[in-house]
């Protein structure tokens, strides 16, 4: 059996998505190290340890020393810095790296030419493999989710303006995508003040019954497993759905008809070829619309990927939810924010 990890590190930990992950790594006992740029004002609880420094190949190799699994969190523009990580991460006599990934599935060729950025991704995983068979301690998993459904149904990414009631639907809105979501916020959970010694191999039963977004919840019970997914692509999924089964959820959710809302029907087509005009004249709105344009394109862009994919949320004890429910949730509080 593999010895347990008990210290983590997470790079990027204050974006949309750092928080989550930091806070079911807190809920799990893990010995958590922040590693952020001397100029981050992001905050956390005072249990988590904070070293700040430019991300230098001393300064990470330093801060990795005695971390056995390290997480990276970083946003598109950090993608490429994430091979000086796993370098310093190798040295230190890391034991698992996550890298940023945490979105669409990038062993698709497909989504892999449709949206450039997903080849930044892909490229950080060769590297790791290539790392790795020079330093054969050193192991990852990458984690797809597919969009986070509250939070790009907060932010309109789905088509749907929740303030002025105004829904785009591309194709009719019947394209499949796989999504994953955050589970509803409660009062802000305080961590143990300090982190305990021995790390179960086992699921914590905390962690399936507070309320922690889907993936963090599934970073935090990955890494109590160590054998787990090991080189390998880890797939969640909260539910596939699409852009007229959202509208229908929203639609019940509000207790209407749908009369109040004003729909036009445009051709995913249409949308990515507007998206691939403005991304070449250096506009990064345009990658939204490639992003999003590849989700509503369902299968012919492997969006879908619980069809066909083996989803890993029974094996972590990760529950999936129902889109109706999840919608009501997200129509009733914010709950792509975390509090400290």
């Amino acid at each position: 059996m593999s010895t347990p990890f008990k210290n983590i590190a997470v790079v990027g930990a204050g974006g949309n998505l750092g928080p989550f992950i930091v806070r079911s790594l807190l809920l799990s006992n893990f010995a958590l190290t922040i590693i952020a740029r001397p100029t981050s004002t992001s905050t956390f609880p005072p249990s988590v340890r904070i070293l700040k420094g430019e991300y230098t190949p001393d300064f990470l190799v330093s801060a990795f020393k005695g971390i056995d699994a390290v997480v990276l969190t970083v946003g598109g523009a950090a993608l490429g810095e994430q091979k000086g990580m796993v370098d310093a991460a190798a040295k230190a006599g890391v034991r698992r790296i996550v890298p940023s990934e945490f979105g669409s599935d990038t062993t698709n060729p497909v989504a892999l030419q449709t949206v450039p950025v997903y080849n930044a991704k892909a490229d950080v995983v060769k590297h790791i493999k290539s790392v790795a068979a020079t330093h054969p301690n050193l192991t990852w998993t990458s984690i797809i989710t597919g969009p986070f459904y509250d939070w790009c149904l907060k932010l309109g990414f789905y088509g749907f303006d929740l303030t002025t009631h105004k829904a785009t639907l591309y194709d009719n809105g019947h394209g499949k995508f796989t999504t994953v979501h955050t589970p509803p916020r409660s009062a802000p959970i305080q961590p143990p003040a300090s982190p305990i010694k021995e790390n179960k191999q086992t699921l914590p039963s905390k962690l399936k019954q507070t309320t922690l977004s889907t993936t963090g919840a599934a970073v935090a019970a990955l890494l109590s497993h160590p054998t787990k997914y090991e080189n390998s692509y880890l797939y969640l999924s909260s539910f596939t759905t699409s852009q007229a089964e959202i509208f229908a959820a929203l639609k019940k959710a509000t207790g209407t008809n749908g009369s109040d809302w004003i729909v036009e029907n445009k051709s995913v087509e249409g949308y990515m070829q507007a998206g691939n005009k403005k991304f070449a004249k250096g506009d990064m709105h345009g990658l939204y619309d490639l992003i999003f344009g590849s989700m509503f394109g369902g299968s012919k862009y492997g969006s879908d990927y619980a069809n066909g994919r083996e989803i890993g949320n029974k094996e972590l004890g990760i529950e999936e939810e129902g889109l109706e429910k999840v919608t009501k949730e997200v129509l009733e509080g914010d709950r792509h924010v975390v509090k400290w």
